[in-house]
């Protein structure tokens, strides 16, 4: 096992910070056949010198230092310049546990896989906690061997990193830097759909930090920007579901159930947040955000026919929660609210339509009496006002 080389790449930018408990991770593995690859993604801070210095006595990394131009350029970067039988992803602000790569090697091995995931824990450089979305659907906590079509809980740990890539899941096989939201879950989506058997452990061998408000990671930016990042996330949908459709080792079955698998996650995580975000708008921006899903549906394709009428979770969060948050629609974005509303219940089955459909005329019949309610409050303080003057 000892002669199978792992090429380690690391995007960095501005994380002068965390820099060296992440290189330091890697320099002291207990495994020690590993390439590391460090790209420095036009830092202005002192990332650049910091992983100059500790990686000076390292005989095996390479440091390329280029204009900004995004973490999925970085990464492809490292991709091109690798020579490990191996491939693993580490940003630059987490790290591994001391027998991360050893562990990962050991299981893809032994099970004769070409895909390797181990379990995450978040930190706060303080204290650890397991992922919640990891921990809700059991994600890594059963050692063994899975495959995507039977094991969609996989989607929750759609992310590079904790993961160790046989090179050749590689092959034509990059992250797209014209996104710059999840731009690394298509890349993700592709080796689960090449991996026939992936081999999981329960064992914590990554370490994802959560920052501050103040010093926040890309990642956890991404509910803002909301119709920039609702057009990412909608052409993702789409490729996805082509990327889907076009493998031939699976069934017809078999790849609705990933498809749905991969939405609902999809749904869950990151569509919820940006509706909810949508949700703080001016009345305009909500308008066009719900515009842009309301096309969608307009244009009757297949793929978001089926996330709008066959995900479980966008019924059980963003259709729900589109209606019970109604009060927080601005007034500019009620007619394409309505209109959003009515063509995602026509989409629905017998029963579920029936119930839409009452709860909408409950809303509206809601906002008249909120309108007349505001009217005769009005004239209620302005006939009280002119009551005084006439005294």
């Amino acid at each position: 096992m000892k002669d199978k080389m792992v090429s380690v790449i690391i995007p960095m930018y501005n994380v002068a910070d965390y820099i060296e408990q992440c290189l330091t991770s890697i320099l002291t593995q207990s495994y020690s056949n590993i390439e590391l690859i460090l790209i420095d993604d036009g830092s202005t801070d002192d990332t650049l010198n910091i992983a100059e210095i500790i990686t000076k006595d390292s005989n095996n990394t390479k440091i390329y230092s280029i204009v900004n131009q995004g973490p999925a350029y970085a990464r492809n970067l490292g991709i091109e310049a690798s020579k490990g039988e191996y491939i693993m992803f580490v940003d630059s602000d987490d790290y591994l546990s001391e027998e991360a790569i050893e562990t990962l090697l050991k299981i893809i091995t032994e099970n004769n896989c070409l895909l390797a995931l181990g379990r995450t824990l978040r930190t706060d450089g303080y204290k650890n906690w397991s992922v919640p979305s990891h921990h809700k659907y059991q994600v890594t906590s059963v050692d063994g061997v899975k495959n995507i079509a039977e094991h969609t809980e996989l989607f929750y740990s759609i992310g590079p990193a904790a993961k160790l890539y046989h090179h050749s899941l590689l092959d034509n096989n990059f992250f797209d830097s014209s996104l710059n939201f999840a731009e690394d879950q298509l890349f993700v989506l592709k080796t689960y759909l090449r991996s026939n058997k992936i081999a999981v452990t329960h064992e914590a061998i990554y370490f994802y930090r959560v920052r501050g408000k103040e010093n926040q990671s890309l990642t956890q930016l991404y509910q803002k920007n909301t119709i920039e990042n609702l057009k990412n996330i909608l052409a993702i949908i789409n490729d996805a579901y082509n990327m889907i459709t076009i493998e031939k080792n699976y069934t017809v079955e078999e790849k609705k159930i990933m498809y749905l698998g991969y939405i609902n996650r999809l749904t869950e995580i990151e569509l919820r947040v940006l509706f909810k975000a949508n949700y703080r708008e001016s009345g305009v921006k909500q308008a066009t955000f719900f515009n842009i899903v309301l096309e969608k549906i307009l244009l009757g394709s297949e793929p978001f026919i089926l996330l709008f009428s066959e995900s479980a979770n966008f019924k059980k969060y963003i259709f729900f929660e589109l209606q019970s948050f109604y009060f927080l629609i601005r007034r500019p974005a009620l007619p394409v609210y309505y209109l959003l509303i009515e063509n995602i219940t026509k989409l629905q089955n017998d029963s579920s339509q029936s119930t839409f459909l009452n709860k909408i005329q409950r809303i509206q019949k809601h906002r008249i009496q909120e309108f007349y309610l505001k009217i005769f409050t009005c004239c209620s303080y302005f006939i009280k006002r002119l009551g005084r003057r006439i005294k």
